[in-house]
């Protein structure tokens, strides 16, 4: 009952307690920050509780809080539309389509043909100019993440773009031939296979399978799949995600191929725009289509750790009026709102991306607990930020967090995880009053570690709610 008596400890104390659990063997060689506020702000626990070490996804909910603060709570996504003349009524635009894209992260395939059938339903019928792509809103940066030992094709470390798709990763499966050595099959089944160009050296063997997977960029614009090594006879289809390597085409190519498959007839070459130089004044409205609000979006985000998602908000709220969207002015706006905002002193931490997927977001577990406790006290975040987070034994990545029913929902909480970090930070509701908490223990890369430290943390933090001490 190692939490049992964690938390008892919290009203007799004793300091010397605390820090006893934390040598059991599990821990050992490993860094370890804690603290335990209550919803004033007043440090109950604290253990290393100023010592910063880096916070992985826990790192979502600052930029959960600048979002909410830069952005409003009445925010959509969206995607403009305008025509460089009216639009008659014989439906043949004798100008260009403008498509203006704000970073939108909720984008998917299915709303490009939405697009397409509303374009359609307000009287399209054929462009005799050509389609022109605004990609102004965001700099040309697309990669945000340092963690040089993760692999660069994975899904969970995607592009960031101001047009994406499905999160700017696309989705394939792996099967056994019928015959051994003969290659496998890969099959993609959204049009974006157009985009992929797949080198297949996967064979079916009698042994144990083992490969590898691999997405590089093309000089053509498009990614190539490199999947080498063996599958068994015996496996059952096998699903993946992995990046795409030029979101920016892919954009542009799947929405001009919808286009002429929907029967619109476009006559001249798309074109890109990157700088802020087309005068809207002079255009006409045509059609906006919305996706997600802020908050269905944040929830996304925090309840399945979308680093995407993360690095895409950071950059939406570093748009100036003059300058396109930077993770360099959405970086300094959290720190203004962490300074000025929160309390925290300057040069105390380290915060350079908005996902945690990165070896340097260093911030004690004390000064994430006083984000919280910032988060708590306000009305305008409180309420928004719970719900978007993931509930122990419910939801989320917490859904598994709950060894025994009676725990269910009684913490609230973001996960982070990373081969070296295991951290945890959020609400525990007692049977009086709501606790604050934040935890990261780091220790040296390897599986079998992360293993053990995530499976004894799952079982602490039941144990928080067995004890029926709060």
């Amino acid at each position: 009952m190692f939490y049992f008596f964690l938390f008892f400890t919290i009203f007799s104390n004793s300091q010397a307690t605390i820090e006893g659990f934390f040598s059991d063997d599990v821990f050992k060689n490993s860094e370890i920050t804690f603290s335990i506020l209550d919803k004033d702000g007043k440090k109950l626990v604290g253990i290393n509780s100023e010592k910063s070490l880096n916070q992985a996804s826990v790192s979502k909910l600052i930029i959960t809080l600048a979002t909410l603060k830069e952005l409003t709570l009445g925010f959509r996504f969206k995607t403009d539309f305008y025509t460089t003349v009216e639009l008659p009524l014989n439906g043949i635009l004798e100008g260009d389509l403008v498509i203006k894209s704000y970073g939108d992260p909720n984008l998917e395939m299915e709303d490009l043909y939405k697009i397409v059938e509303d374009l359609k339903l307000r009287g399209l019928k054929e462009i005799k100019g050509g389609v022109i792509f605004d990609f102004s809103f965001f700099d040309k940066e697309q990669n945000i993440y340092t963690l040089k030992y993760e692999d660069d094709s994975r899904s969970y470390a995607a592009l960031n773009s101001v047009a994406p798709l499905n999160y700017n990763a696309f989705k394939f499966s792996v099967s056994p031939s019928e015959k051994e050595d003969e290659l496998a099959f890969i099959n993609i089944v959204s049009p974006i296979s157009k985009m992929i160009i797949i080198k297949n050296e996967l064979k079916t063997s009698l042994k144990r399978s083992s490969f590898k997977i691999k997405t590089t960029p093309l000089k053509n614009g498009k990614t190539e799949l490199s999947i080498i090594g063996r599958v068994n006879k015996d496996s059952k289809p096998m699903i993946f995600y992995r990046k795409i390597h030029n979101p920016d085409m892919v954009f542009k190519t799947m929405f001009r191929n919808i286009l002429v498959k929907s029967g619109i007839k476009v006559r001249k070459n798309t074109k890109t725009v990157y700088e802020n130089t087309i005068k809207y004044e002079t255009l006409k409205d045509f059609y906006t289509f919305y996706t997600r609000n802020i908050l269905d979006t944040l929830i996304l985000m925090n309840r399945y750790s979308n680093n995407f998602i993360a690095e895409q908000l950071l950059k939406i709220i570093g748009k100036t009026e003059e300058k396109s969207a930077s993770w360099e002015v959405g970086i300094k706006k959290i720190k203004d709102i962490l300074e000025n905002d929160v309390k925290l002193k300057e040069n105390s931490y380290t915060y350079i991306n908005a996902s945690g997927l990165n070896d340097a977001n260093f911030f004690s577990s004390e000064q994430i607990a006083k984000i919280l406790v910032y988060i708590y006290q306000n009305f305008d975040y409180k309420w928004y930020v719970l719900s978007t987070l993931p509930k122990m034994g419910i939801s989320g990545t917490m859904r598994r967090y709950c060894l025994n029913n009676d725990c269910k929902g009684n913490i609230i909480a973001k996960t982070g995880s990373l081969r070296s970090t295991v951290s945890l930070a959020g609400f525990l509701k007692g049977d009086k009053d709501v606790y604050i908490f934040s935890l990261v223990i780091s220790f040296e890369a390897s599986k079998k570690k992360f293993r053990e430290i995530l499976k004894k943390t799952k079982e602490i933090f039941n144990d928080v709610i067995d004890s029926g001490e709060l």
